[in-house]
């Protein structure tokens, strides 16, 4: 039997999701930045290409992101993870002997895409173990912090119990620079 992701591992790959977002937020600064400054006129040419090179930058750590993952993906069943930038920790889940079992399907988005780090878990089951009348397609921080806190009331409580099982998920909404929502959920 496949091992599932453990909670060091999700403390990982939240730490990553931080990582990644601000690269990508960084990102959008420095484009908003250069464009401004180019329409108005008001910045030398030296200063044009030193904000140029900033964002060079970022964009080639974005794309070192994504090569990890694919290099990371490798290793895995389900070769189609896609570019998510914070699944790139999962590195770290081998050491937690972690395998990604599926894809789940895409739910009403095509620009967002839900995880599941599973054994054999259908989008069904997986929908299951959300809060009550949760939204899926509701991405404000109340309806985050509705989401993280249920799953760690869930979390905690499977913990009580011996040799417990944990589940990490992610969203991934690429319209938001890729941030992500990362839970642990019992099974």
């Amino acid at each position: 039997m496949k091992k599932l992701c453990s909670p060091e591992c999700a403390e990982q790959i939240e730490h990553y999701r931080s990582y990644s977002f601000r690269i990508c937020e960084k990102l959008s600064k420095e484009g908003k930045r250069y464009n401004k400054l180019k329409e108005d006129h008001k910045i030398s040419t030296e200063k044009i290409l030193s904000i140029q090179e900033s964002w060079k930058k970022s964009l080639e750590g974005i794309e070192s992101l994504k090569h990890q993952l694919s290099e990371i993906s490798k290793n895995f069943e389900n070769e189609k993870i896609g570019h998510a930038l914070t699944l790139v920790e999962l590195s770290k889940a081998k050491s937690c002997k972690t395998m990604v079992q599926q894809l789940v399907s895409e739910r009403g988005n095509k620009n967002k895409t839900r995880l599941g780090f599973t054994h054999e878990r259908t989008p069904e089951s997986i929908t299951n173990t959300l809060p009550e009348n949760f939204n899926t397609n509701d991405h404000s921080p109340e309806n985050e912090v509705r989401l993280k806190e249920f799953l760690k009331k869930k979390s905690d409580e499977k913990h009580q119990e011996e040799e417990s099982e944990v589940e990490v998920y992610a969203y991934e909404d690429l319209l938001t620079h890729g941030m992500l929502i990362v839970g642990v959920a019992d099974i």
